[in-house]
This record gives C-alpha cells, sequence and structure tokens, in this order.
C-alpha cells in the first residue's frame, strides 16, 4: 500500500485566497513558510522553505484572525509536485 501524506506547521506568507469554481465548489490558495534552524560547527545554519497550498472544502468561508498572513498553521494533505519546463528558443 502506497501513503502520500505530509503534515506541514509553519506561518501563512499573506492571506487566504478562497475562489469559487462555476460549480460552487470553494478552493483557498495560500503559502506556508517554514524555518528550520541547526548549528553546525557552532554556526547557526538557517533553511527556509515555501509551500503552496491548495485546499478544497468550505471550512475556509471566512477567514478570521487565526487566519491572516503571519499567522502560525498545520496542515495535513497529499503532496502533489509541479513540474515546469523552461521554454527554449528555436
Amino acid at each position: 500500500m502506497l501513503i502520500n501524506r505530509v503534515n506541514i506547521v509553519g506561518h501563512l506568507t499573506k492571506d487566504p485566497e478562497i475562489k469559487k469554481t462555476p460549480t460552487g465548489r470553494q478552493v483557498s490558495n495560500f503559502s506556508i513558510v517554514h524555518t528550520h534552524s541547526y548549528f553546525k560547527n557552532k554556526e547557526k545554519i538557517t533553511k527556509v522553505s515555501y509551500f503552496d497550498v491548495e485546499y478544497w472544502g468550505n471550512s475556509l468561508d471566512k477567514p478570521n484572525e487565526h487566519m491572516l498572513k503571519g499567522s502560525a498553521i498545520a496542515v495535513e494533505g497529499r503532496l502533489m509536485q509541479d513540474r515546469w519546463e523552461k521554454n527554449s528558443k528555436p
């Protein structure tokens, strides 16, 4: 059995953008920043990762003070990867 499950904890980089499809289904888009720090040879190393999230569902109908830029957030879901190819000139 294959499992595709991810948990991400971080902070919102901006307020969520909420839209409805023509059929009335809601989709919310937001981005999470996660910062990880560790020490290597007594030097502090900080790594920053950004994750784009696409959330399908109605629980974000009215974002409140807990869903604003800078707010801490935890998400659980399925990981999907977008691949982009650079267009080359002929």
